[in-house]
């Protein structure tokens, strides 16, 4: 019985316990749901601004506070309204909440850092934020020479303009000087900014003492460059430094010094630009010096036919991007034809100004002998010391191109068809046929004795020896087998074949280039190196189109690869003309001649 009433005292026991904990879920349930709809349904009540001094210099920033209590976005503070007269730094932003007696209250607060633009007296306008403004707030701003004294000229920024008036895509210098008495931890000093400009840092840092109103600061000068892009009136807006600089207050342990943060701006400039002058007619290029030169690369005074040769023009222009730089007018005769390469454009620094360069290479070849004029090449620029117009003029130049080598067939020796058999094809080694060595001369004539200047006595003899020859051998070879030429010759000329075949699967021009000129040099039987002779011999106007072509692209920067399908057909129908001919007419030569 006993044990009974233990066992239903621990349920009832157990039963009251759950009834309290759900009761306590049910109530933390309710206030997280009154405070959530509260929270929910709560506003801006108001909205305070403050900053943390006033007046203030003109080259120190300030801090302004605006607090809005009640629920806020945090991206509600807009601060385009402070952009006229101010000139907006970094903005931080931090949201607190608070319940006290179950009432809950929650608050937002922007901090952002401002720099007066000038001196005088001006008001910061009423912040609104979700329909609540407010009070506005009358701001002081000193010049700096009035406050001189004490920590707050510790850190000032100096700034200074080369020029107050300049020419549109002129340059002109801006230095910045960081006058420092204390010593930093750490900092950063931003570009100045300008409407319409393209800004730069050139040079690096410089680094001296300097005393200023019997102080000593450490000064960090830095260069930029301001190439503006639009003529009219402007404001550079100077840079802005900020960093963590020591103060003398010590920590309760001593070891370490309590840093503070430091905003600095230096003074604005005013700049005028000039419009391009009406005078102008080409490209405005506003500049102090401008300079055009010219190299080649070998000498123009042993230049031939159908060899190329390279022409390096370079303009040179002090206080100009390259971007500036205008294409190169350069114009060639028609029997010159041109591959130009792509130009180079750099920039680089000279004593604290830009100097930019554009670079243009063209190959260049002959495709006639005789002189020729290169017209002057010129480029219009600005003197922006002067304000006067200049040129900039590489002059016109005579230049004479030479016949390729081997271009005229040698009169004094015969041909090669007409060589005797495992003999060299020179006048010196030329075997005299037995049955004119026993013709007898007349006693009262000495023998072989010409002058050299009687030229044309040495032609007729061996062009008679030359005909003797033929008919020995003609009489020696049957009628019904062709003559042909030796073996030797057509296994040279089948393995360069082959070789040049190799080559342009490949698709090398250099190599395929090289094969060529051995390769129709056995075809022609000549042993010139110029390739551009050797196609004249051929006398085929489509493979010289298709060689042509291929030394485009070896001497231009094409996107497209140079592809050997046609040359390849071409030069195969070119030896089967060449070889048909040579059997069915081994009179004629090896090759037809050149008109």
């Amino acid at each position: 019985m006993q044990t009974n009433t233990m066992t239903r005292l621990k349920r009832l026991q157990r039963m009251k316990n759950a009834f309290a904990e759900t009761a306590h879920t049910a109530a933390f349930v309710m206030l997280l749901a009154f405070c959530y709809s509260y929270s929910a349904h709560a506003t801006v009540e108001s909205v305070t601004t403050a900053v943390d001094r006033n007046p203030v210099m003109l080259d120190e920033s300030f801090t302004l506070t605006v607090v809005a209590n009640g629920d806020v976005d945090r991206e509600a503070f807009e601060p385009s309204a402070l952009l006229s007269d101010f000139v907006v730094g970094q903005t931080s932003v931090s949201s607190q909440t608070r319940m006290i007696n179950f009432e809950t209250s929650r608050s937002t607060t922007w901090s952002v850092i401002l720099f007066p633009r000038q001196v005088g007296t001006f008001t910061i306008p009423p912040i609104t934020i979700d329909g609540q403004s407010s009070q506005p707030i009358s701001l002081q701003v000193i010049p700096v020479s009035t406050s001189a004294t004490g920590e707050m000229r510790d850190i000032f920024v100096d700034t200074a303009l080369e020029h107050d008036e300049v020419y549109v895509h002129q340059q002109v210098r801006y230095t910045v000087k960081l006058y420092l008495a204390k010593d930093i931890e750490r900092g950063s000093l931003q570009a100045p900014t300008l409407e319409q400009a393209e800004i730069q840092q050139i040079g690096n840092d410089s680094e001296y003492s300097e005393v200023v109103n019997g102080k000593r600061y450490r000064v960090i000068e830095r260069t930029f460059i301001i190439i503006p892009q639009k003529s009219g009136d402007y404001t550079i807006n100077g840079p802005m430094f900020q960093g963590e600089v020591y103060t003398d207050n010590r920590q309760s342990f001593g070891f370490f010094n309590r840093t503070q943060t430091v905003n600095r701006v230096g003074q604005a400039q005013q700049l005028t630009v000039l419009p391009i002058p009406a005078e102008v007619n080409g490209t405005f290029l506003p500049s102090e010096f401008v300079d055009i030169s010219e190299e080649w690369s070998s000498d123009l005074s042993e230049w031939r036919v159908g060899e190329p040769i390279t022409r390096t023009i370079t303009v040179t222009a002090v206080g100009l991007t390259e971007s500036l730089l205008p294409d190169i007018n350069d114009r060639y005769p028609p029997d010159i034809k041109t591959y130009p390469d792509q130009a180079n454009t750099a920039s680089a620094e000279n004593q604290q100004s830009l100097v930019a360069q554009r670079i243009e290479s063209v190959a260049l070849i002959p495709s006639k002998p005789g002189n020729f004029v290169l017209l002057p090449v010129e480029v219009e620029w600005f003197n922006v010391l002067t304000e006067q117009r200049e040129f900039a003029k590489l002059p016109a130049r005579t230049i004479r191109v030479l016949p390729a080598q081997n271009s005229t067939p040698d009169m004094t020796a015969p041909p090669a068809a007409f060589a005797p058999p495992q003999q060299q094809q020179t006048p010196d080694n030329l075997v005299t046929p037995p049955a004119l060595t026993t013709v007898p001369l007349p006693a009262n004539q000495p023998v072989f004795e010409w002058r050299m200047s009687n030229g044309w006595m040495w032609t007729t003899l061996l062009a008679l020896i030359a005909c003797v020859v033929v008919l020995i051998r003609r009489s020696a070879v049957s009628p019904s087998v062709p003559m042909r030429q030796s073996s030797t010759v057509d296994a040279n000329e089948a393995q360069l074949w082959t070789e040049l075949q190799r080559a342009l699967k490949q698709a090398n021009i250099d190599a395929v280039t090289a094969h060529l000129i051995q390769w129709l040099g056995a075809l022609t039987n000549n042993s010139s190196q110029d390739l551009a002779w050797l196609i004249e011999r051929v006398d085929d106007h489509q493979l010289k189109q298709f060689v042509e072509q291929m030394i485009a692209s070896r001497y231009s920067r094409t996107a497209q690869q140079w592809k050997p399908a046609a040359l390849i057909a071409a030069l195969q129908r070119v030896r089967r003309e060449v070889l048909g001919q040579q059997k069915n007419n081994a009179l004629k030569g090896l090759y037809p001649a050149v008109n």
